[in-house]
């Protein structure tokens, strides 16, 4: 069943039931942690969600609680959209028109490996800080590598020519070019902030930054194009932010933006 809202502003008494089935399902994935299963669930989807698991040929519409395993697939189409919930509370969110796949997967009762990609549309990220030395998350798009240990961010990918919008809310991320492979185990000396100068493409053989909260960073085909600050109350006009930060704020991760 599909359900039809506004864009900014949502049917409260659909979102609300919505929710709150969501909720049911969520408790249920945490169950299933608990019985060190640690498997990632679908816990909440609106309208045209379909899934896709290693060795299937078809795409099959969602189910609510849904298990999710390495190479499983997720399509969604205008106006819809999904959530998955790994171990120790990390939430993944796919927007609307989006693909996204878990590419790799590792999870137990000590560690947590995921590296995951989004090859078109809008992902939200919140990873709760990941126990054990060798945990990590990354979430690759056709222009740029994400890698993260414990933080809040959202990438955006142009259907056209796949330039990757990347803002953090919280914590720090490291990125790079498509090629590149994150070195989780290394520690990184981190440079004071200073003032970002005006956009600027280097080669996407060269690169990767740090991008810290309440920063931008821009990739194209060719590298990076620009980095730089963003204001958050504007941020929050755009209804697939709003929708994720009221999100977190209801499933209690106490999240301040």
């Amino acid at each position: 069943m599909k359900i039809n809202y506004d864009r900014r502003y949502y049917t409260l008494g659909i979102i609300t039931i919505a929710w709150g089935i969501s909720l049911v399902a969520l408790f249920l994935g945490v169950l299933n942690v608990i019985a060190g299963e640690n498997i990632p669930h679908l816990t909440f989807f609106i309208g045209d969600v379909q899934t896709k698991t290693s060795g299937d040929n078809d795409w099959s519409a969602a189910e609510l609680n849904e298990e999710l395993n390495s190479k499983s697939q997720i399509k969604t189409a205008d106006e819809s959209r999904a959530e998955i919930t790994l171990t120790d509370n990390t939430v993944i969110r796919v927007g609307e028109d989006s693909e996204y796949e878990l590419d790799s997967l590792l999870s137990g009762k000590d560690s947590f490996k995921s590296d995951s990609k989004l090859n078109r549309g809008r992902l939200w990220v919140n990873i709760r800080k990941l126990a054990g030395k060798n945990a990590r998350f990354s979430a690759r798009t056709p222009t740029a590598v994400a890698a993260v240990r414990g933080t809040v961010f959202r990438m955006d990918v142009n259907d056209g020519d796949s330039t990757t919008a990347l803002y953090v809310y919280r914590g720090i991320v490291e990125v790079g070019g498509p090629q590149w492979a994150p070195d989780y185990g290394k520690m990184h000396k981190l440079k004071a902030p200073t003032q970002v100068k005006g956009p600027k493409e280097v080669s996407i053989n060269e690169w990767t930054e740090i991008v810290r909260a309440q920063q931008k960073l821009l990739i194209g085909p060719k590298g990076v194009i620009s980095k730089e600050q963003f204001d958050i109350q504007s941020d929050k006009k755009d209804d697939w932010v709003l929708f994720n930060i009221e999100r977190d704020s209801l499933l209690s991760m106490n999240e301040k933006y």
